[in-house]
């Protein structure tokens, strides 16, 4: 890794708009090494390509400034249909998650390398949204982009099914002291915990907010 790398990484993170905070938490990886990449104290990194795969970019142009014959088709597919996902109400993802069925006739292109089943939904409230500039935040009307096939870990962000609620809910997947807990960004929403018979849909692998 070079400095050409780490200024390549810096300027593309800018561009999407997204704080050092935010894409660690895209990525699962700490605020940390982030910041040591783009600083050039970390020369070396597996964790690369989950970048890469989080800004949308490919390893190689990360590394190399330049992209990869071989996958500039790929990336022609995500700028055409191929890379469009339905938008999803809250009300439709369960049924969506388990049979593939969509009514919706909205669609939008999704800007990161994503799962064929990946949906898009429109962020309602303020129970993921932060009052810290440097913080991680979701703001009413930002568009949240969520795969069914990513695999949740801990501290990721998912969409959830529970159990006496109509509509999936979107909040921070948390394990902690062997139970698993949905957690708020917003500190006045008390975080909940999951049962048996709630369960996790998808994961949030990115977001889009319009300037």
């Amino acid at each position: 890794m070079n400095r050409r790398m780490a200024d390549r990484l810096l300027q593309t993170r800018l561009d999407k708009g997204l704080s050092q905070a935010e894409l660690a938490n895209l990525c699962g990886v700490s605020q940390t090494l982030i910041y040591k990449i783009e600083t050039r104290q970390v020369l070396q990194s597996r964790k690369l390509s989950v970048i890469a795969h989080a800004l949308g970019v490919t390893t190689y142009w990360l590394i190399n400034g330049v992209e990869n014959p071989i996958t500039i088709q790929q990336k022609l597919n995500y700028e055409t249909n191929a890379g469009k996902v339905p938008v999803i109400k809250a009300k439709d993802v369960e049924n969506y998650c388990m049979t593939g069925a969509c009514e919706s006739d909205c669609s939008i292109l999704c800007p990161t390398i994503h799962g064929e089943h990946t949906f898009a939904m429109v962020v309602e409230g303020d129970a993921m949204a932060s009052s810290s500039p440097d913080s991680v935040s979701f703001n009413a009307g930002s568009v949240i982009y969520c795969d069914p096939d990513e695999e949740v870990k801990n501290g990721r962000y998912v969409i959830a099914s529970l159990k006496d609620v109509k509509d999936a809910v979107f909040k921070k997947y948390v394990e902690l002291d062997g139970k698993c807990y949905l957690r708020n960004i917003n500190p006045t929403y008390p975080m909940i915990e999951m049962s048996k018979n709630d369960k996790v849909n998808a994961v949030v692998i990115g977001k889009f907010i319009k300037i």
